[in-house]
């Protein structure tokens, strides 16, 4: 089975010991130990926490009296991945000589709107009494909160959307090596008005974006290991008790706290909701025993639970109240909101493209649909040293010029259909899939020669059809516009 494996920061660093390089190794020796047994017989990404290492590094930078300012978290969090990323690499190589693994420094894209960054949630750093915590607060004005019987620093927590080095990860696993990434949920950038990455200031959840990597691997599994034995409900009180199998449905109709146990059970939710497969949370070193069922909390689809669990599912009136509510809502939303059906075609200028919009448009004029027409744009990734751009080079307007053209009336005839048009910056791939999400269709050329070379497009059609949330429709090259596909 391909296994994607998400490690808790804590259960690298135990809650209280002071975070030396000694303490994370012999941590990272014992993580390894108990992963090793998996790899005899799956395929396994690794990603892992930064939140105890990554704040501590925050508490030194502010401190250096050497920095004007103190570094930023996204490239904090870089440093943790370089670190934590080096001590798994060699433990793994150390276990297992021969076995290929890598280690890789990755990004992750997040919208700087999201409202994340109104309320921070994710706890980083070491934990303090409550005493201490509201100190820091008035010298430092971070922002704490309970975590356990202790307080923690928490930061903004945005919403992970694209792990960008997702085709070298997918390469790289093809060929059989245990990839380590995306540490600490992948470094947080964005694009810029100009098209460029930028880093932003936060810390995104690591299981977030496990799931994100699994889907997009079509994972089999996904492992969330952390310092305790299982989600626990009423955890921290006389009457805690462990869930042992349980569904999407069950843990969406409880509420856990939201920067520690909340994102592992979303997470779980999440993964099990989009694929039908199994999520898995429990231990780091139970987790031979975890994907065997033996321990830990399973998190399924409703028809894997063993029969005595989906017995007392039935009479749970957590559960049972979360299915009316869920009825009812899908009633009112039955008698009071007709479907929308959107088809996505990617522009570039190319006759291939251009056939691609015809396509879409007879298809959407046959089912009711809106299409949604794609254009995108970028400066080069790397000029040569000393190059200056061209006076008048403006990629941004030369897509807006390209998208004009091919959506003029005349040239595609619009037979009633409304076209939504949107100028993307960045590249083709990652706009077309993120705009797959919800469409009924994504339609594109197979070749992207276009009349700009910055617009070409039909080159990422293999990545389209390997990634896009929706089935694709790819127009072959030479395809005559007066003919049906």
């Amino acid at each position: 089975m391909r296994i994607v494996v998400a490690l808790g920061g804590n259960a690298l660093l135990e809650r209280g010991e002071v975070a030396e390089a000694q303490v994370q190794e012999k941590h990272v020796v014992a993580a390894v130990k108990a992963l090793v047994p998996l790899v005899q017989d799956h395929d396994l990404l690794i990603t892992h926490g930064n939140g105890p290492q990554v704040g501590l590094l925050a508490l030194e930078s502010e401190r250096d009296p050497d920095l004007p300012h103190p570094y930023p978290f996204d490239v904090l969090g870089a440093q943790t991945q370089g670190m934590i990323g080096y001590f798994l690499l060699q433990a793994f190589e150390n276990a297992l000589p021969g076995q290929e693994v890598v280690s890789l420094v990755c990004q992750t894209m997040v919208d700087t709107n999201d409202p994340a960054f109104a309320h921070p949630t994710k706890f980083v750093g070491p934990v303090y009494d409550e005493e201490e915590a509201q100190r820091i607060v008035r010298l430092r004005g971070w922002a704490v909160r309970p975590d356990g019987q202790a307080w923690r620093r928490v930061v903004a927590s945005p919403e992970p959307l694209v792990p960008l080095e997702m085709p070298t990860i997918r390469m790289l696993m093809t060929n059989g090596a245990i990839v380590i990434c995306a540490g600490g949920g992948g470094i947080p950038v964005a694009r810029g008005a100009d098209g460029l990455l930028h880093g932003v200031e936060a810390v995104i959840d690591k299981d977030l974006t496990a799931v994100l990597m699994a889907r997009e691997l079509d994972a089999d599994a996904l492992l969330l290991l952390t310092d305790v034995a299982s989600v626990e409900l009423d955890f921290g009180t006389d009457s805690a008790r462990p869930l042992h199998h349980t569904t999407p449905e069950a843990l969406r109709a409880m509420t856990f706290p939201s920067g520690s146990m909340g994102p592992k059970v979303d997470a779980a939710c999440r993964f099990v909701e989009a694929t039908n497969r199994r999520a898995f949370i429990g231990r780091l070193d139970h987790a031979v025993e975890l994907l065997d069922g033996r321990s830990g909390t399973v998190v399924g689809p409703a028809s894997a639970l063993p029969a005595e669990d989906r017995r007392r599912s039935q009479h749970d009136p957590l559960v049972r109240d979360r299915s009316i509510r869920t009825q009812v809502k899908e009633q009112s939303v039955t008698t009071t909101e007709q479907p929308s059906h959107r088809i996505v075609v990617g522009i570039d200028g190319s006759l291939s493209s251009v056939a691609a919009l015809k396509w879409a448009m007879r298809q959407a004029h046959l089912i009711g649909s809106t299409v949604e027409a794609i254009t995108t744009w970028e400066w080069p990734m790397a000029p040569a040293v000393g190059m200056m751009a061209p006076d008048g080079f403006d990629p941004k307007g030369d897509a807006q010029e390209v998208l004009e053209k091919v959506l003029a009336p005349e040239r595609v005839g619009h037979e009633g259909v409304s076209i939504d048009s949107k100028i993307v910056g960045g590249p083709a791939e990652l706009a077309l899939v993120d705009a797959s999400r919800g469409a009924d269709l994504l339609v594109i050329g197979s070749r992207g020669h276009s009349e700009l070379v910055s617009l070409l497009l039909g080159s990422v059609s293999e990545h389209c059809v390997s990634h896009a949330h929706c089935p694709v429709v790819v127009i072959r090259d030479g395809h005559n516009l007066n003919d049906d596909v």
